[in-house]
């Protein structure tokens, strides 16, 4: 015989023995009897089926294993650009950056140091301004620093492209 077909031989005995596998656990499943001690508990149906998957939700191509892990990820994204977002507003507001008067989603480095933020920040903070947006003022300063130097454009790069052309 040659290689290949060896080969093809190899992968169709491990697809036999997979579904044999398979028909025996699904067996199992069909056999199996509730246990009532679990009867009426949230865990009712993994405990005594603990092979059967949940049904995914109609009409979503996600299962609902899957829904709790990427809603977390989710959140935690939106919480860090609503973050981002106010540290930019305070660094507008000391002038570390500057936005553009004809195009407002562009912003770029302004004339101050990134410490006057970091100052301004501080005393929005003490004075309850910034409460249940920041945890604490290190994490304000380490996010108003990211989008510093995400921004370190000298002019607006609209502007930019208009006059070059």
């Amino acid at each position: 015989m040659n290689p290949g077909a060896i080969a093809v031989l190899r992968v169709m005995r491990r697809m036999v023995i997979r579904s044999r596998a398979k028909a025996k656990i699904k067996s199992k499943i069909k056999n199996q009897e509730p246990n009532p001690a679990f009867e009426g508990t949230r865990g009712y149906a993994l405990a005594c089926f603990p092979l059967v998957r949940p049904p995914a939700p109609l009409n979503s191509g996600v299962r609902p294993h899957k829904v709790k892990i990427m809603g977390s990820a989710k959140r935690m994204m939106e919480e860090h650009e609503g973050k981002c977002s106010t540290a930019i507003q305070i660094a507008l507001d000391a002038n570390v950056l500057d936005q553009c008067e004809y195009h407002d989603d562009c912003i770029y480095a302004g004339n101050e140091e990134i410490e006057s933020a970091y100052k301004l920040g501080n005393y929005k903070l003490s004075n309850g301004e910034l409460e249940g947006i920041f945890e604490d003022r290190r994490e304000m300063t380490d996010i108003i620093k990211e989008v510093v130097e995400d921004h370190q454009g000298d002019e607006c790069y609209a502007c930019a492209k208009n006059r070059d052309d």
